[in-house]
């Protein structure tokens, strides 16, 4: 406000991004640190030490890019699957927290059961939750390529968390062939290392969430540009440019605009540009031989997401993303629309999810001053989650500018391009969370890596010492295991903490009891709407566990007549000491309770990966807008 004096305004912005200011003097501290390391050891130590690990690095990235490089994908992913694979071995098969991630699920069990959606239920309104879309079907609301990938998990290996796996790892292989597209192949081969160990990467596959597949289209669209440009089977890659942005289109179709925005007017400048430099006619032979490549890839996924909607929705132009934001959201999605009619709730949780939450982070957004502060938190997060917990990239984006001077790579050039294309399209949206940027992350890597090249090479009369610059790069990289396994034990504490793990207890206990069972669950007036428990499976009547949500004694008494043969159990998670209480059926049994501990950030959490739990959210104003963050996909 206008009355606010300097040493106000100051305190109130260190109040509001503590942490993230926090995260950046860690990771700019730790960066300083390795550079004061490398500027202190002696030359004739650090010769003795870099030698050999160079040699052996030119022996074995000599072998792996070999033209015509057969095994750096591959191998990559398999890296790639053992290091996200560890994260299981050690934090435990992930459990759902997220209202999105038990969504996704929804959608991995629909497909895996060979169908699109599912029939209404009867009595939906008992089963109505938050991200779902439960007329005229039952279905995930979200675009249909998570929920494929959980569900290859599932079909194959009985688990959709393997999907997860298997996606990540897809996505980093393909970003190991989009920087070769980029990079010269030692570089390539060292970026898609680093990213087989980015702890956010790690993330990704030990949640439902999502990431991967958005990550694997945008390698695909990032790797076929650059080898589009220099004519290199210009068709192929026209039409792995279109498979790309399919995929994208099918995780997050506004990365996909955005990317489609970026690559046809790189696309159209070529084609000028090939205009003045050769005969008209070739110039139009190559456009033809792009368009005629991607058409029908694009026309082929145009038709299936018609069909999808129709299944779902019932109308081919409607998206189960759409019809759900009609139903559901108080709010819209962009900024530039218009305020929605007020919308009727039938559960306090949909009401304080949608009316309270996202409408008050909505409309903090709409002043100009709440518009800059969340941008600013949406840069900090950024660079907590991509940057800070890798020094390695980190040091190469602080390393960019060498990159830039006189006789520069104009695909440095057209990298920063993409990059500034995909930060203003993210400043101007309301929503913002980490696996947003997943078809971004090949820009990041390219614009990184290129940083570092330059970096290796030295810098001129900062780092005068010779060897400095090269000892700086390596002890980046070997920060990385400790970075790594800090993540795993992070991961381990968030997957076994939180209201999450209690609902997972109480599932898995009457799972293996006999028979089967029906939970009631009755919430408290100011119940937390992001500790949703009421989430089910595609086949709700087929379930040996059902999960519904009370409505008052009619409402419920019509819900145990529909079950007469379930054993119903009733819970209350807002109680201190929340069992399942027997209803009809068996005796109550008791449930170890998991801890609950509401903590601002958790002690074991590297920079980067705090725990995702909602009841680390320290004010209204920070839950609200993680929720909002979360509502909106």
């Amino acid at each position: 406000m206008s009355g606010d004096s300097i040493p106000d305004v100051v305190g109130r912005f260190f109040l509001a991004f503590r942490w993230q200011l926090v995260d950046l003097l860690w990771g700019l501290a730790a960066l300083g640190a390795l550079l004061v390391a490398a500027w202190c050891v002696p030359q004739r130590w650090a010769g003795a030490v870099l030698r050999p690990v160079q040699r052996r690095w030119r022996q074995w990235a000599f072998f792996l890019t070999r033209p015509p490089l057969p095994w750096l994908v591959p191998l990559v992913g398999g890296v790639a699957i053992v290091s996200f694979f560890l994260a299981r071995l050690i934090a435990g098969t992930p459990i759902p927290r997220i209202h999105d991630e038990f969504s996704y699920l929804l959608a991995a069990d629909t497909f895996a059961r060979g169908r699109l959606s599912n029939p209404p239920h009867p009595l939906w309104q008992h089963f109505e939750t938050i991200h779902e879309i439960f007329q005229p079907t039952y279905a995930s609301k979200f675009q249909p390529g998570q929920g494929l990938a959980l569900a290859l998990g599932q079909a194959l290996f009985g688990s959709p968390w393997a999907g997860a796996l298997i996606s990540t790892a897809a996505a980093v292989a393909a970003l190991a062939w989009a920087l070769l597209g980029w990079l010269r192949p030692r570089w390539a081969l060292l970026g898609a290392l680093l990213a087989c160990g980015h702890p956010q990467f790690v993330l990704w596959s030990h949640m439902y969430w999502g990431g991967g597949v958005g990550m694997l289209g945008g390698s695909l669209i990032a790797g076929a540009i650059p080898r589009i440009l220099r004519q290199e089977h210009p068709g192929t890659n026209a039409g792995i440019l279109a498979l790309g942005g399919a995929i994208v289109a099918g995780t997050r179709p506004y990365e996909a605009i955005v990317w489609a925005i970026l690559s046809a007017a790189t696309l159209l400048g070529w084609i000028v540009v090939t205009m003045r430099g050769a005969n008209f006619a070739t110039a139009r032979q190559l456009a033809g031989r792009v368009l005629l490549s991607a058409l029908p890839v694009l026309l082929a996924f145009a038709g299936f997401q018609a069909y999808y909607n129709w299944r779902v929705t019932g109308d081919p132009t409607l998206a189960p993303y759409l019809l759900h934001t009609r139903t559901y959201m108080a709010v819209p999605l962009m900024f530039w629309q218009p305020m929605p009619a007020p919308r009727h709730y039938a559960n306090q949780q949909l009401r304080q999810q949608h009316e309270v939450m996202e409408k008050r982070y909505y409309l903090h957004q709409k002043t100009l001053r709440g518009w800059a502060a969340e941008n600013l938190v949406k840069a900090f997060d950024f660079a907590r989650q991509q940057l800070l917990c890798d020094l390695p990239i980190l040091a190469g984006v602080l390393s960019l500018p060498l990159a830039l001077g006189r006789g520069a790579d104009w695909r440095v050039w057209l990298a920063i391009v993409y990059a500034v294309g995909f930060v203003a399209a993210y400043a101007a949206i309301p929503w913002f969370v980490h696996h947003y940027t997943a078809p971004a992350m090949p820009v990041l890597f390219v614009l990184a890596m290129q940083g570092l090249r330059r970096l290796r090479a030295g810098v001129g009369s900062l780092l005068p010492r010779p060897g400095v610059a090269p000892l700086l790069l390596w002890l980046a990289v070997a920060s990385c295991i400790p970075m790594l396994i800090a993540t795993y034990i992070s991961q381990r504490r968030v997957n076994h903490d939180g209201w999450w793990y209690q609902r997972h207890l109480i599932e898995q206990r009457l799972r293996s009891e006999p028979g089967e069972h029906l939970v009631l669950v009755c919430y408290d007036a100011e119940h937390d709407a992001l500790q949703e428990w009421v989430y089910n499976g595609a086949e709700i009547d087929r379930q040996k566990l059902i999960w519904a949500r009370s409505l008052g004694a009619e409402q419920d008494q019509r819900l145990l007549d529909y079950y007469p043969e379930r054993q119903v159990w009733r819970i209350s998670p807002d109680e201190k000491d929340s069992r399942p209480l027997k209803i009809r059926g068996r005796e109550s049994f008791s449930v170890p309770t998991a801890p609950t501990t509401a903590i601002d950030r958790p002690a074991t959490a590297p920079p980067g990966h705090p725990a995702e739990s909602e009841s680390t959210a320290t004010s209204p104003s920070t839950r609200s807008r993680t929720a909002q963050n979360r509502s909106a996909r």
